[in-house]
């Protein structure tokens, strides 16, 4: 999904329940990606068991990693008046 405001809503979610769960700063994201299809054992994303395959995940998703790696704009927190 490429939809801006969605991206940050979901981001400033994340950030809320890290500071909320006294994360340091390594544990927050910075940056996401969000997939609107699901990971299921069908598309080959998990095992039966519903374990991550992460060497699959990683090498359908490596031009979305490379691109979230080599962005210049890391996502901010938006400040709530």
């Amino acid at each position: 999904m490429k939809d801006p405001t969605l991206i940050q809503v979901v981001y400033d979610d994340l950030i809320r329940l890290a500071n909320e769960n006294k994360c340091n700063s390594l544990e927050k994201p910075k940056q996401i990606l969000l997939i609107k299809d699901p990971w299921t054992d069908q598309n080959d994303y998990l095992t039966p068991t519903f374990k991550m395959k992460r060497n699959i995940a990683k090498i359908k998703l490596q031009e979305d990693i490379d691109r979230m790696y080599s962005s210049v704009n890391v996502m901010s927190e938006t400040k709530k008046k």
